[in-house]
């Protein structure tokens, strides 16, 4: 994810699509400790983790970033092992 918004148009670039981003910083442990509530039976339904969610206003792409983010992504690609 994104450390900040500014770079945040070039995965949804990558996507060719809006990215839709947690509006706190702290969203992923959120979910984490939503999936232990779950875990330890404190929770019924993975649905019910929409009242933790905070969503920012999505991200739209930049299509003139499109070529360069492809080409950036696969230049990672090949970079990780066992990755065709």
């Amino acid at each position: 994810m994104p450390s900040n918004l500014a770079e945040a148009p070039a995965p949804a670039s990558h996507a060719l699509q809006p990215l839709a981003m947690v509006a706190v910083p702290e969203g992923a442990a959120l979910g984490a400790a939503f999936l232990a509530r779950m875990a330890a039976g404190l929770e019924t339904s993975i649905n019910d983790g929409q009242r933790w969610a905070r969503w920012s206003a999505p991200v739209e792409p930049r299509h003139d970033w499109a070529e360069a983010v492809a080409e950036r992504y696969g230049r990672w690609r090949e970079g990780l092992p066992g990755v065709p």
